[in-house]
């Protein structure tokens, strides 16, 4: 079902994870999920409620693209 609904979320470290805040945990389902997607990409997710597919419309930030080493 497609609801057309928008949301902004960041993805970070566990610990920083705050699911009010829109700060998605890069080890969560859909945090992994997200790793890797590009703009217009669709992915899939699972949660306590069945698989869930969202499509990405705007990458706001990416460190790698922007030459920030995370190592």
């Amino acid at each position: 079902m497609e609801t057309g609904k928008t949301i902004e979320l960041k993805l970070v470290y566990p610990h920083e994870a705050n699911h009010e805040d829109g700060q998605i945990s890069v080890l969560s389902s859909l945090g992994c999920a997200l790793l890797g997607a590009k703009v217009g990409d669709s992915i899939s997710y699972r949660t306590s409620e069945g698989t869930q597919t969202v499509k990405i419309g705007k990458v706001l930030f990416q460190p790698e693209a922007n030459g920030i080493d995370l190592t």
